[in-house]
């Protein structure tokens, strides 16, 4: 019974090599003391039997026989605890394994109180790092124009640098306008200065190292609103580049003026000059030494194609296409006497790539324009005029890749299969358009109805279309010799 309350106190104790250790001593003395006392008793049995035995035979009993059974039972008795022993013993246990509790306790609770702290300072320091490499914690390094600029902006620029020891003298920021800089900084016709040239150097050759990227911000004149303003950068006098621009911030309404900004990955201070221009807005793809077939976002009826190798390795390909409409072309002829005549056939497009190919490029432009002479305009149905008059604008802003399409009610079943193998959503698009083309009435009928529930404003631009196509039937006045897919444009 002990033994088992030994190990019932064992059990509820805490694990540990110490712990284990002392119990296993402690449960082998206690098998000795057993061991001791069942020898002591056995012993003693012996003895008491052979003294009945010699009682019962009569046989002569000596001083002997009786001090032996005395004795055994003697040190038998001796070898028991007694209850006072017991207690002593179970309290002094009980104490023990209090105490060795209340250590584990104490250890487990330094070790928790340790872990904490340390978790604590570990999240203060992330905090603190966090808040230190955001910008918006950066104050601002305002630099003024000493000189009288032809662009009368008091500012030079806003500077955003992480705090690591430099201060705002350590660097001298300088604006330009004069015309032979200014016009080095122009890449195509389209662009337009809107600032000075702004030259960051460091003090006195001092060298200024920068953790993470910097920003620059720099005031901007007004500028035409179909125009983006840029603000591009050279390191060391190299390649101008252009940033992602950044958002504006709270000094452009302090100081009444609107600025442009950009992140510059700079890690040393030695040149850097930034210029703002507006211009229209570029398309980016990066082009590998695999090549690439890809169509400009603003103009799916153009696509490039680069072959393998037409560049020695990784290059960006800035594209443009501004759309022109008619009424682009009639509001232009006001001022250039040769556009009055003139229809519009595509898009403007310009195209610069970061690095000079090493193969000749392709490029594609597809509906360049729908005319027609009179004989042809009476066989097409009003349904198949109105697809080829705003042909180019469907395959800029339908989405061939809509499930609800439903093409397998217009189309052969085989259809959505050859859809999938075109490579870019223009080709789909035209894959689509090419198909209607020689479909009846009643199944384009069915697809611009079917349009009209998923994308609701491409049908009901086709639908105005048709109506101006029905009307311009019915005029006697109509020629069709002079008519163009521009003359019923969706977009205007």
């Amino acid at each position: 019974l002990n033994m088992a309350g030994n190990i019932d106190q064992f059990l509820l104790m805490p694990v540990s090599r110490q712990n284990i250790e002392t119990k296993k001593l402690e449960q082998i003395q206690a098998m000795q003391r057993l061991a001791k006392q069942n020898q002591e008793l056995m012993e003693f049995i012996a003895e008491t039997e052979d003294l009945v035995l010699k009682i019962e035979s009569d046989a002569e009993l000596t001083f002997s026989d009786i001090s032996g059974v005395k004795g055994h039972l003697s040190e038998w008795c001796d070898g028991l605890e007694t209850l006072k022993e017991k207690k002593k013993r179970i309290k002094e246990e009980k104490e023990n394994e209090e105490r060795e509790k209340r250590k584990q306790e104490d250890a487990e609770r330094r070790r928790k109180e340790k872990e904490e702290k340390e978790a604590a300072e570990k999240k203060r320091k992330l905090e603190e790092e966090k808040k230190r490499r955001n910008w918006k914690n950066w104050p601002p390094f305002i630099y003024q124009n000493n000189i009288q600029n032809n662009f009368k902006q008091k500012l030079c620029c806003i500077l955003f640098i992480m705090p690591n020891g430099i201060q705002m003298n350590d660097i001298v920021c300088q604006g330009s306008d004069e015309g032979n800089d200014l016009a080095r900084c122009l890449q195509s016709n389209d662009e337009k200065i809107i600032s000075s040239i702004i030259t960051i150097t460091p003090r006195d050759d001092k060298e200024i190292k920068f953790q993470m990227p910097i920003r620059v911000y720099v005031p901007i004149v007004s500028h035409d609103k179909t125009l983006v303003p840029v603000l591009k950068y050279n390191i060391k006098g190299k390649k101008w580049r252009t940033g992602k621009k950044l958002p504006e911030f709270p000094l452009d309404k302090a100081y009444g003026i609107s600025f442009v900004g950009v992140e510059i990955p700079l890690k040393q201070l030695k040149q850097l000059q930034c210029v703002a221009v507006a211009r229209h807005p570029r398309d980016e793809t990066e082009v590998d030494e695999g090549g690439k077939e890809f169509e400009p976002e603003g103009d799916r009826n153009i696509k490039l194609k680069f072959p393998p190798a037409a560049f020695p390795g990784m290059t960006t390909v800035a594209t443009v296409t501004v759309p022109w409409t008619q009424n682009d072309i009639i509001n232009a002829s006001k001022t250039h006497k040769e556009l009055q005549n003139i229809k519009t056939a595509g898009s403007y497009i310009n195209i610069s790539c970061e690095n000079s190919t090493n193969a000749d490029s392709d490029l594609e432009i597809y509906n360049l324009g729908w005319e027609v002479d009179k004989s042809i305009g009476k066989r097409q149905t009003l349904n198949r005029e109105t697809l080829s008059r705003c042909g180019r604008w469907i395959v800029n802003n339908m989405n061939p890749d809509d499930s609800d399409l439903q093409l397998d009610d217009v189309f052969e079943s085989d259809f959505a299969e050859e859809l999938m193998t075109k490579s870019t959503q223009g080709d789909k698009n035209r894959h689509i358009l090419n198909e209607l083309m020689e479909s009846d009435d009643a199944s384009i009928d069915t697809f611009v109805e079917n349009l009209s529930s998923t994308q609701p404003n491409l049908a009901d631009k086709i639908m105005a279309v048709k109506s101006k196509v029905q009307n311009s039937r019915k005029s006697i006045d109509s020629k069709y010799d002079f008519n163009f897919a521009s003359d019923f444009d969706p977009g205007e």
